[in-house]
């Protein structure tokens, strides 16, 4: 049985992923989508921590969110297509020959994806889904273009549900 008290190491690793992802979106947007998977994984694995039950061993992100939903209330339909999006996209990417690189606006797609993960985790740890935790380093500067949701269509990837693409053009600044 895992330490209820360890869900904090998980966020913080989990933050500190996603933080990562973000600065890399357009320079290298295969580690940036591996990152998103990996934030969403350990976010949702400290949900499962708090519990005090043990996480598995799998980066399905779909498979968490039916062992989370078992205990408490269903993941939400937008948590679950960015669990099949992100399961979809970066985990085959990690390798060569798998699928094509993936473009920018692609990512910018599975960020989406992973920033409502990380909320529907928050919300289950009972934590403020806005805000972040105080041992993340600060984004100052940094700026992020917010592209049109693209899916990858005839590669074999699932277009992502229209509720995760931003307004067209939108730009988010880190301050």
């Amino acid at each position: 049985m895992a330490d209820a008290s360890d869900w904090h190491d998980w966020v913080n690793y989990a933050e500190r992923d996603l933080a990562s992802g973000m600065l890399l979106v357009a320079d290298d947007p295969r580690n940036a989508a591996w990152l998103f998977a990996q934030a969403s994984e350990k976010y949702l694995k400290a949900a499962l921590v708090s519990q005090g039950r043990e996480p598995p061993r799998t980066h399905s992100l779909e498979q968490l969110l039916k062992i989370l939903g078992s205990s408490g209330p269903s993941p939400t339909d937008l948590a679950e297509a960015a669990a099949t999006l992100l399961d979809a996209a970066a985990v085959p990417n990690r390798y060569p020959g798998n699928l094509p690189e993936l473009s920018a606006e692609q990512v910018e797609a599975l960020s989406r994806a992973a920033v409502e993960l990380q909320t529907y985790a928050r919300v289950r740890l009972g934590m403020n889904p806005q805000t972040t935790p105080s041992s993340m380093p600060p984004l100052k500067g940094h700026r992020l273009l917010v592209c049109p949701a693209v899916g990858r269509g005839d590669e074999g990837l699932p277009e992502p549900p229209d509720n995760l693409a931003p307004p067209e053009g939108a730009v988010l600044e880190l301050e």
